[in-house]
């Protein structure tokens, strides 16, 4: 009987490490879109040269946008 809260803790722990994975593979891609999304460079570079609204208005002004 003294093992029952212990395996119910790591099933929790399990899920909850499941989760966090999940959503780490499904947010992190978004994360470095927006920060490239201000690169001031024409193609991705890492580290970013310096900083611009230039994307975000080009696909703001798009035909496609609208």
């Amino acid at each position: 009987m003294t093992g029952a809260p212990l395996i119910g803790r790591l099933a929790s722990l399990g899920w909850s490490l499941l989760i966090a994975l999940i959503l780490a593979f499904l947010l992190l891609p978004l994360v470095f879109i927006v920060l490239f999304a201000f690169n001031d460079a024409p193609y991705i570079q890492f580290p970013p040269t310096g900083f611009s609204l230039r994307w975000v208005e080009d696909f703001l002004s798009s035909p496609e946008f609208m």
